[in-house]
């Protein structure tokens, strides 16, 4: 579940062509449910959303992760045993793969076929 949550909340808007509107696409505005066990890494994750780490690649850049160091804070006011802090941290990497993923499927490239 957390996967498809961080994938939605990177997924390009919908271009939409002349004389149409968003009801005429089908997935326009696709809800994602966060389950309450999801809740508190969904809440770090939608906080951190600028505390991403980029590469410099030519004339563009890409994300490469989240900075840890500031995502540690957040976790540590958030869980109050080392369990817990282990758990939220795993479903807050969960959130980053999948999101990397959804970013990184959206990029142009120049390469050939």
């Amino acid at each position: 579940k957390l996967q498809e949550v961080a994938r939605a909340m990177y997924q390009p808007a919908q271009e939409i062509a002349p004389g149409f509107t968003a009801e005429d696409y089908e997935d326009a505005d696709e809800e994602v449910m966060v389950w309450p066990e999801c809740m508190a890494a969904y809440r770090i994750f939608t906080a951190i959303g600028t505390q991403w780490a980029y590469a410099t690649t030519g004339m563009s850049s890409i994300h490469t992760g989240l900075r840890y160091a500031d995502v540690y804070p957040l976790i540590d006011r958030a869980t109050k045993t080392d369990e817990e802090w282990d758990d939220l941290f795993q479903d807050i990497r969960i959130m980053e793969s999948a999101a990397l993923k959804e970013m990184r499927s959206h990029i142009k490239t120049n390469k050939p076929p």
